[in-house]
């Protein structure tokens, strides 16, 4: 019998002793965390606004060290009085707490709670509630935050200037009037986190048009955003919008403007007029989302071009699809969708000429697939051509392709 099996098992075991032993020098080699790394750790002990073991007084005293900071925050609610220094570091900052601690701001009358100004920051479960102003200010070139809270605040989380990376986790959105607004070209995630009942936008991501744009793009995922205004808010930033969930938004739950904009895997319902609006807008996917219950319209497209819409479940709205007017350049297309009870037409063309390709358009109460050129004093002003082929509509009250004419 050969031995060479038994020499394998016992050459593999010796490995793994040899692996287990080395964790011991070679743990010292590892780059220490941002924690350990801190020049000074300051300990938060009081709910007063100044003195000794205040919040005050640690930002002060990170201010002063010369490294990275500690700020730990031993108190479970911190009563702001007056606007507190900004979290400022040469180095790095970090502010965390091992219990949930809650900074109420409501007699601040404007400005932001914390404004975070080093270099590097990480910021770990704080709350901040009824600021006027913003709750969380970041200028930091790169940011890592996980389980903060907002709320009853005019904004949650910002992002300004020179912020360029940033990983926000599992955070709590609710009842501001913007959620997270991002207005710089910042790439990272935004992930896991809840958002609720924001009075203007969840998340509000503008850029201004021409601004510079990062090579790869923020992802926004798996978040839960629920009876907010419009939940998210893009324009002329490139966003990746993958498998969150929508329900009951006052308005929309997506707008795009702008460029650049990959809609995936997402579920939205209820909302009340639009599930998507792609407004003036190129270079945008919406693929394999579930659009359903609106009293409004699954996915509305306006003015836009080079927008590929395929592979989505759309079903229960009042218009599944609406696109209304084209730009020149590359067309909008149309494939592969499934669309199915709509109260009103399945696929409603007003005014353009996408490229409309295997879909099924079926059991809606109006049209299956509707085509309308926009006429305007008597004669028509944009012509609806668009290219059909592979369609199936049935079930519908009209099965064939309805024409005519909407005038303005």
């Amino acid at each position: 019998m050969s031995r060479r099996p038994w020499s394998r098992r016992i050459g593999l075991v010796a490995l793994l002793f040899a692996a287990a032993a080395s964790i011991h020098w070679i743990e010292p080699l590892r780059p220490k965390s941002l924690d350990e790394r801190a020049a000074g750790v300051f300990t938060v002990t009081t709910a007063a606004d100044s003195g000794p073991g205040s919040l005050r007084d640690a930002l002060f005293a990170a201010a002063r060290a010369p490294g990275a900071a500690r700020i730990h925050l031993a108190v479970a609610r911190i009563d702001v009085e007056s606007p507190l220094p900004p979290a400022s570091q040469a180095v790095a900052i970090v502010i965390d707490t091992d219990v949930r601690t809650v900074i109420d701001a409501h007699a601040l009358a404007a400005g932001a709670v914390l404004d975070i100004e080093a270099p590097r920051a990480i910021v770990r479960n704080v709350t901040v509630e009824r600021a006027a102003g913003t709750a969380f200010l970041i200028h930091a070139a790169g940011v890592e935050i996980s389980g903060i809270a907002a709320l009853d605040s005019g904004v949650g989380l910002a992002l300004v200037g020179t912020t360029m990376y940033l990983d926000l986790r599992h955070c709590s959105m609710s009842r501001n009037r913007i959620g997270v607004q991002v207005a710089t070209a910042v790439t990272g995630v935004l992930q896991g986190c809840a958002f609720s009942q924001n009075t203007e936008s969840a998340v509000w991501a503008v850029q201004s048009a021409g601004g510079s744009a990062p090579h790869t793009q923020l992802k926004i995922l798996d978040n839960v955003f629920t009876g907010d205004r419009d939940a998210v808010v893009l324009a002329n930033l490139p966003v990746t919008v993958e498998r969150n969930h929508f329900v009951g938004s006052l308005r929309n739950s997506i707008t795009v403007l702008g460029s650049e904009a990959t809609l995936r895997g997402n579920i939205i319902r209820d909302a009340v007029e639009n599930g998507v609006l792609i407004d003036s807008a190129d270079h945008v996917a919406v693929v394999d989302n579930e659009i359903g219950r609106s009293p409004g319209t699954g996915i509305m497209v306006k003015s836009s071009s080079a927008v590929s819409i395929e592979h989505n479940k759309i079903f229960g709205n009042s218009y599944g699809v609406v696109q209304v007017f084209g730009e020149t350049g590359v067309p909008i297309t149309l494939a592969h969708n499934l669309i199915f009870s709509q109260r009103l037409d399945g696929l409603l063309i007003i005014g353009a000429s996408p490229v409309v390709n295997d879909n099924r358009s079926i059991n809606n109460t109006g049209a299956g697939i509707k085509v309308l050129s926009v006429v305007r004093e008597g004669r028509v002003s944009a012509e609806a051509a668009p290219h059909l082929t592979g369609n199936v509509t049935a079930g519908n009250a009209r099965n064939d392709v309805v024409r005519g004419e909407y005038s303005l």
